[in-house]
């Protein structure tokens, strides 16, 4: 695997804040390195977002103790779902579970 960078932040925060984790992803894209971060809404999914149009790739980290084998029945909240698949998409179909 080449070098990552994980990205980590609330789920509520100022638009300053979105727009500097953007252009500081697409800095960490240009310097060939993945992004790894939650599937939460705001911060995680403003990396995912910058990384995915800059080319770059991502790992989204979702997970709950005791959870079924599918990660659809705790994404929280259930508009991040929807999400979760334009990522899919863009990553072309790399996804693992």
């Amino acid at each position: 695997m080449k070098r990552s960078a994980g990205i980590v932040g609330v789920r509520r925060c100022i638009q300053l804040y979105k727009l500097k984790v953007s252009e500081l992803t697409v800095n960490f894209i240009a310097d060939n390195k993945t992004i790894v971060s939650g599937m939460s809404k705001e911060i995680d999914s403003y990396a995912h977002t910058a990384s995915l149009n800059a080319g770059g790739y991502i790992i989204a980290i979702v997970y709950k103790k005791g959870a079924l084998l599918c990660i659809f029945h705790f994404i929280y909240p259930p508009y991040m779902i929807r999400y979760m698949y334009m990522c899919i998409t863009k990553a072309h179909g790399r996804y693992t579970s």
